[in-house]
């Protein structure tokens, strides 16, 4: 994900580029045009599955400590429509089009935004998933979802890290002295 490159390490990076990602100008990545379509990417974890390990074991105190873990996490793509501002400051309304009845794991989610017909390079971090709200009916079907600005976020995320790195600059002035 090219958001990645505004707050990853220098290793991470190196890691991504060794397995063919590059970086893109940020004004891809920050796009305020409303795309044609949307596709979240999340995890169905309604779907996964809990293992159990053990991973030591005492037999003379008949104990055993466990490790449990999600195993088979299913990732989802849902096709999402957006209709334009939500009421808080800073996010957008999404309708699903097609998906998973449960988007339960999602939260959190990049939202990314494509005009029809480009190729998947072209594709931009639109939003970000924070809440879905469902329908007042016994099955509960996602009604709608919210999602924080990409560009607001990418921006909060890099004053956030302007400020520590400051911080931490002038900590290391205090040190000096």
């Amino acid at each position: 994900m090219d958001l990645g490159f505004l707050v990853l390490s220098q290793n991470v990076i190196s890691e991504v580029v060794k397995h063919g990602g590059k970086a893109v100008k940020a004004s891809a990545v920050l796009s305020d045009a409303v795309p044609d379509m949307c596709l979240l990417v999340g995890h169905a974890a309604r779907h996964a599955c809990v293992t159990t390990d053990t991973i030591a074991r005492d037999d003379d105190a008949g104990q055993e400590w466990l490790r449990r873990r999600l195993t088979g996490l299913p990732v989802t793509f849902s096709r999402l429509r957006c209709d334009g501002a939500a009421e808080a400051p800073h996010t957008l309304r999404f309708t699903p089009l097609a998906g998973i009845d449960d988007y339960c794991g999602t939260s959190g989610g990049p939202i990314f935004g494509y005009k029809r017909g480009c190729p998947i390079n072209e594709y931009s971090l639109f939003a970000i998933q924070s809440t879905q709200v469902r329908e007042a009916t016994r099955e509960q079907k996602v009604k709608f979802l919210i999602g924080t600005s990409g560009k607001f976020a990418v921006e909060a995320i890099h004053a956030f890290l302007v400020h520590a790195a400051g911080n931490q600059a002038r900590a290391g002035d205090r040190q000096e002295m």
